[in-house]
């Protein structure tokens, strides 16, 4: 019986899936992804999943205009036959959690924020019968014996190096005959935009609204992945850069010399930033990782 099968939309490797997988792996989960290339394929994928009978189908439920799709598809599974634990998490899925399990009944639970520790946390509790009731999984939004919701307190955000690497496709995917990779060296973002969902996600949970890895953490997974081929690293950051030229360049210094020495100077770098932090000297960096 496989522990977890994670349920994600991925025109390209979806990190999302790709880091709670990596993180149930190192917890000794067994641990399957499933993935469509688009909403209108989900359905099937349901023979799939209810023939490997799961404890946990986790929903990638990052997108509200996919909503709908998930829920769907969610109905269809308890349709199949599906009497495990069905879980979702995400930007929509935690903002809308109390919703979600009031207008769903396919869904038990919603894990919230970033999601690796708890859904390794809710899995063990449902692999192992005498543990205590999820209800007291920090992260988490459940309904309890008597079916009103209950969401429990936010689980702290700990320091994004201690994370396993995601889970990647073998082989490396190619664009235009280049292998090419996505990956982050942060998560979250300096800004305090109001319409942004980035910043509504980390309000509400527990830690600072913006972290960053290493350069050292950061160039060891790009080694492994050069090693299999990868020469476009495109940065999923939610914003790459902080509010500091100075700093700003600094890092940028920090990853340059650091491809160098690991034999990458060859690598090219896509990122994602707020135009208030780019200039000239930022883009001539810049222009050195093409």
């Amino acid at each position: 019986m496989t522990d977890v099968v994670l349920v994600g939309i991925e025109t390209e490797e979806n990190l999302a899936i790709r880091y709670l997988a990596a993180a149930c792996e190192r917890a000794g989960l067994r641990t399957t992804l499933v993935t469509a290339r688009e909403h209108g394929e989900l359905e099937h994928l349901v023979a799939n999943i209810v023939a490997q009978r799961p404890r946990v189908v986790g929903l990638a439920m990052t997108f509200q205009c996919y909503a709908r799709s998930f829920l769907r598809f969610a109905a269809r599974l308890r349709a199949n036959g599906f009497d495990g634990h069905l879980t979702a998490g995400g930007h929509f899925a935690t903002l809308a959690a109390e919703r979600l399990l009031r207008d769903a009944p396919a869904l038990d639970s919603i894990v919230m924020h970033e999601g690796e520790a708890t859904l390794v946390e809710l899995t063990q509790r449902l692999v192992d019968p005498n543990a205590q009731t999820l209800q007291s999984v920090r992260g988490l939004a459940v309904r309890d014996g008597g079916g009103s919701i209950v969401v429990t307190a936010p689980r702290a955000l700990g320091p994004l190096d201690d994370l396993a690497p995601p889970v990647r496709a073998d082989p490396a995917p190619r664009h235009l005959g280049i292998g090419h990779a996505t990956l982050v060296g942060s998560r979250g973002c300096y800004g305090s935009c109001t319409y942004c969902s980035i910043q509504a996600w980390y309000r509400a949970a527990s830690g600072p609204r913006f972290r960053q890895r290493s350069i050292d953490d950061i160039v060891s997974e790009m080694r492994s992945l050069y090693d299999r081929g990868v020469r476009i690293f495109n940065f999923h950051d939610d914003n790459f850069f902080v509010p500091s030229r100075d700093n700003n360049l600094a890092r940028l210094d920090a990853l340059i010399a650091a491809l160098r020495n690991a034999g990458m100077a060859d690598a090219a770098v896509v990122i994602k930033c707020r135009p208030n932090d780019i200039d000239g000297p930022i883009l001539d960096r810049l222009e050195t990782m093409r």
